[in-house]
């Protein structure tokens, strides 16, 4: 397997290098992504936007089956490509009254790939990057909409290992209520930029379907805890199928612009866990 990663500037709120005044084809794509960004897609309840990508895929006529943790959708000639993309993004879960936790690292979503020095090393990083953003709340399984909040604060918490936060205006909810942050995508000096990973690669994966795509498209769950490859795995086991032509379509971080600017597609074959094993 080989993973795939856009050259992308994906720092939690990333940006991804395009300009529209030249790629007037863009149009079409933009408008997908612009829709689904504004879905919930919390990990660990994926379920809603599962039912959204559903919809959009059946209106192209395709075959679509949703199983445990994969969405599938097919053309007329299923193998000869196979597409794969994570479709959960970061958000809090209710987990007392007036109680927030980072969803990714609640002990449920966390994957055994991911120790707590990673974990630890994250948080560090994005501890105080939520002060003043606007989050909604929604029904697990519906994405019935419950409500916005603003984050008036994040820190550590030793004891959970894991981000708590102060949520101003959803006092009311529940212990197990999804909170995704409230987003929408902006157009600006040739960058778009919004909560992109990895809702650019499932709108990729749509748009290349509307363009013709007649292979398969694999929707996975639960990425950012180290699971979605499980998915994938399940579903090649449960048809027989083996196959050398599956793309992983991810984001990657970069520093700059201007590393972003240098390349248009990379190929990797490791990540932080280690190298990709490949037959």
């Amino acid at each position: 397997m080989v993973s795939v990663d856009l050259a992308i500037q994906e720092q939690m709120f990333g940006s991804v290098v395009t300009d529209n005044d030249f790629y007037p084809e863009l149009d079409e794509f933009l408008d997908i992504l612009k829709f689904l960004i504004r879905e919930p897609s919390v990990i660990g309840n994926e379920d809603s936007f599962f039912r959204v990508l559903r919809r959009e895929l059946e209106e192209i006529e395709l075959d679509v089956q949703q199983y445990h943790g994969v969405l599938v959708a097919q053309g007329k000639r299923p193998h000869d490509l196979f597409l794969s993309a994570h479709v959960d993004r970061h958000g809090l879960l209710c987990t007392g009254p007036n109680e927030f936790q980072y969803a990714a690292f609640i002990d449920g979503n966390r994957g055994e790939v991911m120790g707590d020095s990673t974990s630890e090393y994250m948080l560090s990083k994005i501890e105080d990057r939520f002060a003043g953003q606007r989050v909604q709340a929604h029904f697990p399984y519906s994405g019935t909409y419950l409500g916005q909040g603003e984050i008036t604060r994040s820190y550590i918490c030793p004891e959970r290992g894991n981000l708590i936060f102060e949520v101003e205006g959803l006092d009311f909810l529940q212990p197990g209520i999804p909170v995704s942050f409230l987003d929408r995508l902006q157009i600006f000096d040739g960058l778009i930029s919004a909560q992109l990973d990895n809702v650019v690669s499932a709108a990729m994966i749509i748009y290349l379907f509307r363009r013709g795509f007649q292979g398969t498209g694999l929707f996975t769950a639960q990425e950012e805890s180290g699971r979605s490859w499980r998915y994938t795995l399940s579903w090649f086991q449960r048809q027989r199928l083996t196959t050398q032509r599956l793309i992983v379509l991810d984001t990657s971080p970069y520093a700059n612009r201007e590393e972003a600017e240098a390349q248009q597609i990379t190929l990797r074959h490791k990540d932080a866990n280690g190298p990709f094993l490949q037959k």
